[in-house]
């Protein structure tokens, strides 16, 4: 069986892309709630507003997107180094790419020590299984 985590945020501006993933965790059945958005701006919000004010777990895996309108994926890195460490160092972040450049990597690694994987588009079974697998703490089989 594969493992399971509490929550997934899937963080990119692609409407296909987002269908596309969401359907494949859903299928694949390794997260009780999986949270959608559509840039960065909006993952933020959603975290400040369901995670810290509603006292909701922050998601165990953010699959976020680099490049996106409004707040990109960098720019949600350094915000989201802004939130509470006790209740963000247990998110792993991969990040989803089409393109293979070791810069946009560092310059993200720079930023959060949150990231776990650079993970090139698409996502597949095996990427999730895998990244759940070795970078998602405290996930059960």
């Amino acid at each position: 069986m594969s493992q399971h985590v509490n929550r997934i945020m899937l963080v990119d501006d692609d409407e296909i892309t987002n269908f596309i993933n969401e359907e494949l965790i859903e299928r694949m059945g390794v997260a009780d709630k999986l949270v959608v958005c559509s840039d960065g701006q909006e993952a933020l919000d959603h975290i400040a507003e369901v995670c810290l004010a509603q006292g909701e777990e922050f998601p165990k895996v953010i699959f976020l997107d680099l490049n996106m309108p409004r707040v990109d994926g960098l720019e949600f890195l350094r915000q989201f180094g802004g939130f509470p460490k006790n209740q963000a160092q247990n998110t792993s972040i991969a990040l989803l790419t089409t393109s293979s450049r070791k810069e946009d990597f560092l310059n993200a690694l720079s930023l959060s020590p949150n990231i776990k994987a650079f993970i090139e588009k698409p996502l597949d079974e095996k990427k999730i299984s895998l990244f759940i697998a070795e970078h998602a703490p405290g996930s059960a089989s």
